[in-house]
């Protein structure tokens, strides 16, 4: 079986809610109802403090992939992020980022009452270990996803193993 992967040079870049920005869609699920998404995966460049786009009814887990420290402000409460480590929020909190320079993150929302995520970041040393994750987006390093080399950014859809050396995350959603 061959490995589909999907480079960062595929993803869709599209608009930020709010306009203050551009996001690198990795993939999405629109709703059935039309009005969205049910579930979506993407990365963003992030150049200067601002306010984070509302989603009423949405549930976020954001990683920083690389830059300087950025702290979010989350409904009046400063949280300091640390690389590769899932913060999650709630996506009608009041939300806005204080920089001390340029940041990559990753950003996976699900519509609450509808699907769930789990976002892992795993640490990769070499050996091979198997997966049951629905992506794995390479962060950072050259990490291994069934056989392929990644570069950051990259996604394989359904991997079932990883090797090389980087930082991976493992992101799974489920429908509630």
């Amino acid at each position: 079986m061959t490995t589909a992967v999907q480079r960062r040079s595929e993803h869709r870049v599209v608009p930020w809610h709010n306009k203050q920005g551009l996001t690198e869609e990795i993939a999405c699920a629109a709703s059935a109802d039309g009005g969205g998404f049910d579930w979506r995966i993407s990365m963003a460049r992030v150049t200067e403090n601002c306010a984070f786009s509302l989603f009423p009814g949405v549930d976020r887990v954001l990683v920083q992939v690389s830059g300087d420290p950025m702290t979010l402000t989350v409904d009046g409460q400063r949280h300091l992020l640390r690389l590769f480590e899932p913060f999650a929020f709630a996506g009608e909190a009041v939300t806005g980022c204080d920089l001390e320079g340029q940041t990559l993150d990753l950003n996976v929302m699900t519509r609450r009452g509808a699907w769930t995520s789990s976002v892992e970041c795993v640490a990769l040393s070499g050996a091979e270990v198997a997966t049951e994750a629905g992506f794995a987006v390479a962060l950072d390093g050259s990490p291994v996803v069934d056989g392929v080399t990644l570069a950051l950014g990259d996604v394989v859809r359904d991997p079932r193993t990883l090797g090389g050396t980087g930082v991976v995350a493992l992101i799974s959603l489920r429908r509630v």
